[in-house]
């Protein structure tokens, strides 16, 4: 953690200022705890600010970081009064996504065309020199490009363990990575100039709830933009899905990703044997059933396609979206000049904060 985001912080249930006690240091802040007035307190572990309510530190931060809590149990407030709910896990999403992005952790240089297909009609251009939050920033492949394009400064939030990865992938001075809860954002209003959330709204309980909760954070005449899925293909509506929600997401971790595995096989096979060499041939290949899917899919390596594959079967929550969703989210009071994309399957959509 470095020091300077301290200016940008509240704390998420009181909204009072943050102040920082160090434990360890080298470069930056490794260890800390951030407290505020009202003895709501977050630690700093490992170089991420884990900004999350009670509640979910139980869930999914007290077991995974045992050695810092035993650490460090003196100087943490009320610390020995919850100690033992330290080893409960309940948040599910949290849990699936924080093992995938850390199994994926990979910068593949095709994300970079998606990442700008994502946000169209947004360009490069855009980027330079805003203060820029990714809602949901999973490794962080997003935050790179953002840094690329010449953004002044990025703060990257998750729920999962995946800010692990993102940390590691951006170790530069004007990115901040956060371990934090959407709904419950830990900033003070009206400081970003671009906000974005791609394929996370999607997943969330209540995806609109989300949205709406990033709004208060952009500056007036900010940008907000968002990637989600859109309408399934039957054979996702029908088989996929219902297997995913009522079997595939009750098994366990290792042999969800098995299953993805298999389905890699398959779907690898059929996109670069068959639709691949097909639609080179002939304009005929788009009558076959699912072209525009294995098409797609033929663009991505072998691991690339894993990854998607694991994202499509694993989550618990997952929504699809209906263009009157992206309306309802979009065209009201806080926005203007609202843009809306139908990407076959997805939708993008962009607006200005008034």
């Amino acid at each position: 953690m470095k020091k300077k985001l301290l200016k940008y912080l509240v704390c998420p249930l009181c909204k009072e200022k943050l102040s920082l006690t160090i434990f360890k240091k080298k470069s930056e802040i490794q260890d800390g705890l951030l407290t505020c007035a009202n003895q709501h307190w977050y630690p700093v572990i490992n170089g991420i600010p884990r900004i999350l309510n009670d509640s979910l530190k139980e869930q999914i931060l007290f077991s995974k970081n045992m050695d810092f809590f035993n650490k460090y149990k003196s100087r943490i407030p009320g610390i020995s009064k919850t100690k033992e709910n330290f080893l409960r896990d309940k948040s599910e999403t949290a849990k699936i996504f924080g093992y995938e992005w850390k199994e994926f952790p990979e910068l593949h240089k095709i994300y970079e065309s998606q990442f700008k297909e994502w946000l169209y009609p947004i360009k490069k251009g855009f980027f330079r020199g805003k203060f820029i939050l990714d809602a949901g920033c999973g490794t962080g492949r997003h935050i790179y490009y953002s840094r690329k394009y010449g953004a002044k400064e990025i703060i990257g939030i998750d729920l999962s363990e995946a800010v692990e990865v993102a940390y590691i992938n951006n170790k530069k001075n004007n990115v901040h990575i956060i371990q934090a809860d959407i709904y419950n954002l830990p900033f003070k209003k009206d400081i970003f100039d671009f906000i974005y959330s791609i394929g996370v709204l999607h997943h969330l309980p209540d995806p609109k709830k989300g949205f709406l909760s990033l709004l208060k954070f952009g500056k007036k005449g900010s940008t907000i933009a968002i990637w989600v899925y859109g309408q399934p293909t039957k054979l996702l509506k029908y088989i996929i899905d219902p297997l995913r929600k009522h079997v595939i997401t009750k098994l366990p971790t290792p042999m969800i990703k098995t299953l993805a595995f298999f389905n890699t096989l398959i779907v690898f096979s059929l996109a670069k044997f068959i639709y691949m060499p097909l639609n080179k041939l002939t304009d005929k290949a788009k009558y076959l059933p699912l072209n525009f899917t294995f098409n797609y899919f033929s663009k991505f390596n072998f691991r690339i396609i894993f990854s998607m594959m694991y994202d499509i079967i694993s989550p618990p929550h997952q929504v699809y979206l209906k263009k009157e969703d992206i309306n309802d989210w979009f065209h009201r009071t806080e926005l203007e000049k609202v843009k809306i994309s139908r990407m076959k399957h997805s939708w993008g959509a962009n607006g200005i904060i008034k």
